[in-house]
């Protein structure tokens, strides 16, 4: 068979197979410093936060029970596709993480159903879950012949009138890398949901079962606006993780 006899052959093959699915394409690139605190909140304060059709997913292993993650974010860098700085690039966010599930379909993964975001950010955010916040940070690391301690100290205050009050202090150990995919949903926008593709590195520092704590100080407080419900005293704190780096590319489906 000549070539011109097989390329039309292998023409009319690919016209008979099923089309592919839509390539994902890139929206962002993000380049952060996380330090991780996973909750244990009772069964109807996370269900709360989540939309109809959708129940927590607790966590298992270190963070055995965990029904919602309060992650303190510096944001290193964020950039479009195309490599442009978005809101500046550089911010401190307060994101709080559900892991959750439909009730009655396969999604499961985290879902985004709160995000304190200071100016210039974009309220309410991709997620809609963004509220303009005055979020201040303090973070300092030492090191010496005890190892890498370090300490941070965050305050977020909401325009409806909450406030958040995290002092943490801490021995540091070597990450582990972590790369996956994952599917992040939307607590505020129906069916919505962006592909994350990260690569970070993890330190479990206090989690379920595990017998080296390296929590030397914990404080947190949540008073006022959205956040008396969410923590009115029962809530438990199970793991915190220091995230040295977080990055990760954002695709649409």
């Amino acid at each position: 068979m000549n070539i011109k006899c097989l390329a039309a052959v292998m023409s009319i093959a690919a016209g008979l197979l099923p089309s592919s699915a839509a390539p994902e394409s890139l929206a962002e690139r993000y380049v952060e410093v996380r330090t991780v605190l996973g909750f244990r909140l009772p069964l109807e304060a996370a269900q709360s936060l989540l939309p109809d059709g959708w129940r927590p997913a607790p966590l298992t292993g270190l963070s055995e029970g965990v029904n919602l993650n309060v992650v303190l974010t510096e944001r290193v860098l964020r950039e479009t596709a195309d490599g442009k700085p978005i809101d500046g690039g550089r911010s401190r966010s307060i994101i709080f993480i559900v892991p959750a599930q439909q009730a009655a379909g396969p999604a499961k993964g985290p879902m985004i159903v709160l995000v304190l975001a200071p100016p210039p950010e974009s309220v309410p955010g991709v997620y809609g879950a963004a509220i303009r916040s005055q979020i201040e940070m303090t973070r300092s690391r030492q090191f010496g012949a005890a190892g890498e301690t370090g300490s941070e100290i965050w305050t977020a205050v909401t325009d409806d009138g909450g406030k958040l009050d995290v002092e943490l202090s801490y021995t540091r150990a070597t990450p582990v890398r972590q790369v996956t995919v994952s599917n992040v949903y939307a607590g505020s926008v129906g069916g919505y949901y962006r592909i994350y593709r990260t690569d970070q590195g993890v330190d479990v520092m206090r989690g379920a079962g595990k017998s080296d704590d390296r929590m030397r100080t914990v404080s947190f407080r949540g008073t006022g606006g959205r956040f008396t419900r969410i923590f009115d005293g029962r809530e438990q704190l199970v793991s915190v993780t220091a995230v040295p780096w977080h990055m990760r590319d954002v695709l649409l489906p």
